[in-house]
Formats: structure tokens, sequence, C-alpha cells
């Protein structure tokens, strides 16, 4: 009775030290999944200050982005006026060339009447870089229904306004004979505005032939 009292009290002796041995593996492998995870954690905790370092700067620099976007955009909104003028004046140059084109084109038929009269055009323009000429002139226009012939005066006058000069009386209604020559005027002139119709004579003085 007393053997096999002693038999089973061994058999459960090796079932303890078993059970003992099982539990004491499971708890070192559980301690080494745990210790595996803390090292996992410590190295993610380790990255994250490494990235949290390298990164501290880039706080500042988005502040200063941010505040140098709303100064754009401040001063963008300032520009809009000088936007609206900046298309004002392409208008008026549009419309500065429109208006020179018309212009060029009514020079351009200025010079066809002028140069219709080809020994006065030859004479004129051989006088172009002279800084004066002598403008001789006779006219004759219709007065209460009868040409009143004006005498020949003789005007000192520059480039510009022998052209104008020559530009008023290109009209052909009345009779002017115009004589250029080179020298200072003689005598005191009519100012050429004051002729208003007149056309040049197809003979040309011996003046211009000289």
């Amino acid at each position: 009775m007393s053997a096999e009292k002693q038999k089973e009290v061994e058999v459960q002796d090796e079932l303890a030290d078993s059970l003992n041995d099982l539990f004491a593996s499971v708890s070192t492998m559980v301690k080494g999944e745990i210790q595996g995870t803390n090292n996992l954690l410590d190295l993610l905790e380790k990255m994250n200050l490494r990235v949290a370092e390298e990164y501290k700067g880039f706080g500042d620099v988005a502040s200063g982005l941010r505040v140098f976007v709303e100064q754009l955009q401040s001063k963008s909104g300032s520009f809009d006026e000088y936007v609206q003028q900046i298309d004002t004046i392409e208008r008026q140059v549009t419309e500065f060339e429109a208006v020179i084109s018309v212009l060029d084109q009514y020079v351009s038929m200025l010079e066809s009447k002028l140069f219709v009269f080809s020994p006065l055009a030859e004479k004129i323009s051989s006088l172009k870089s002279a800084k004066s000429v002598s403008l001789l002139f006779k006219v004759s226009f219709p007065t209460n229904n009868k040409e009143k012939e004006l005498p020949q005066h003789q005007c000192l006058c520059c480039w510009r306004l022998l052209m104008f000069s020559i530009s008023l009386i290109t009209n052909r209604q009345n009779d002017a004979r115009i004589w250029i020559f080179d020298g200072m005027s003689r005598s005191a002139a009519q100012h050429p505005t004051r002729i208003k119709s007149a056309s040049i004579l197809h003979s040309a003085p011996s003046e211009l032939s000289k």
C-alpha cells in the first residue's frame, strides 16, 4: 500500500516538474517576444526623435513661406491698378497707330500731289538740306467776282514753311507763280498762309533751272 502511494507521489512530482519546465519555457518565449517588441519600439522611438530633429527647422520655414505668400497676395492686389493703366495705354497706342496710319496715307497723298510738278520738285529736293530759302510768289484770286492780282513778294522761310506754302497752293483754282532762289530777303514779305487757293504753273520760271 505504501509502495503504491510512493509511486503515485513520484508520478505527480514528474508531472509537476514537466509543467514547471513547460511554464518556464513559455515564460522565456513570451519574455523574448516582449523584449523583441520593446527593442522595435525603442528603435522606432529613436527614429522618430531623429526625424523630429531633422525636420525641426521646417516649421519655421513653412511659417516664413506662409507670411511670404500673404505678402505676395497683398502686392499682387496693388498691381491691379497698374494692370488697368497698362491696358488703357495699350488701347491708346492702338488708336495712335491707327491715326499714324491715316496720317501716313495723307502724307503720301500730299507727296504724290507735290511731286507731280517734277521740275519744281527737283529744285525743292535740292534745297532740302538748306537752312533757309527765299520764296517769291505772285498770286491772283477772285474778289467781287473779279480776279485781283497781288504784287510779287519775297519771303525768307525755313524748309517746313516752304513745304507748307507749296501744300497750300496745289488746288489749281487760281494762278500762282513761284520762283525759288538762293539769297536773303530784300523786303518784308507777306506771310504764305495768306494764300488760300492757288495752283502752280507747269512752266517753271528761269530761276528754277539755275
